[in-house]
């Protein structure tokens, strides 16, 4: 956890020049809206394979802990029976405990005739474009033999299919959640809501990543160009 009082005061240091105080009189509101907007994208950065490593969020020691924090392993879930072109279960990710960002992996437990609770392994995520190909291909189509099958996400749903010939009881799935809002009592939100102290979820090893990119944001928006400049150096080296 990282406190949110500290993100601020931080965040003030990095924007002001010390001697002068200019650029100082943020509000807290604008601040705070800008540390939840760089956070979310601090996120989608350690998951993307856009960088200088070219991997993703598994991709070495440091990146497999800076996000593990938010990662909800093999939370049980209930999924309804359906049918289009193909037979499949459906999991609506908004019934989560958590709210979802990212899937991550995905178990189901099926059953065929008398062989119950066989665990299948969700193998392949398939373009939405794809199904069709995919479905008829021997090497991909759902097996309970082979103890794998595939899935689709759309609409907030993850669509699980089969052959036609097993069921599928329930799921074991492993996402990654939204972090909390971070917050500061004192002011009333956009909502009309009196706003409650919150820190921020993240690891306090990525505090200075998260400034960095707090920095960046609202020094472009209040034509801050040295801090911008800062921000743009101190990032090309903090990963």
């Amino acid at each position: 956890m990282i406190s949110v009082k500290q993100l601020l005061y931080k965040t003030d240091l990095r924007q002001n020049k010390l001697a002068t105080n200019d650029h100082q009189e943020i509000p807290v509101e604008d601040k705070l809206f800008s540390i939840n907007e760089q956070q979310l994208k601090l996120i989608k950065k350690k998951i993307s394979t856009n960088n200088i490593y070219q991997i993703g969020l598994d991709g070495f020691k440091k990146r497999y802990e800076d996000l593990q924090n938010l990662i909800i392993q093999s939370e049980e879930a209930l999924v309804k029976k359906g049918k289009d072109s193909f037979d499949y279960f459906l999991l609506d990710t908004t019934t989560l405990k958590n709210k979802y960002l990212f899937f991550i992996s995905l178990t189901a437990i099926c059953t065929k005739g008398k062989c119950t609770e066989r665990p299948l392994a969700i193998t392949k995520i398939v373009k939405h474009a794809d199904l069709q190909t995919t479905m008829k291909n021997s090497n991909d189509v759902p097996s309970f033999e082979s103890q794998e099958t595939i899935a689709i996400i759309s609409g907030d749903k993850i669509y699980i299919y089969t052959d036609g010939t097993f069921d599928i009881n329930k799921v074991y799935i492993t996402y990654l959640k939204y972090p909390q809002k971070v917050d500061l009592e004192g002011y009333i939100d956009l909502e009309g809501n009196p706003s409650i102290t919150q820190d921020c979820e993240l690891h306090e090893f990525l505090e200075d990543e998260l400034l960095d990119l707090v920095q960046l944001d609202l020094a472009l928006n209040t034509e801050n160009i040295p801090s911008a400049q800062g921000a743009e150096i101190k990032s090309k080296t903090n990963e």
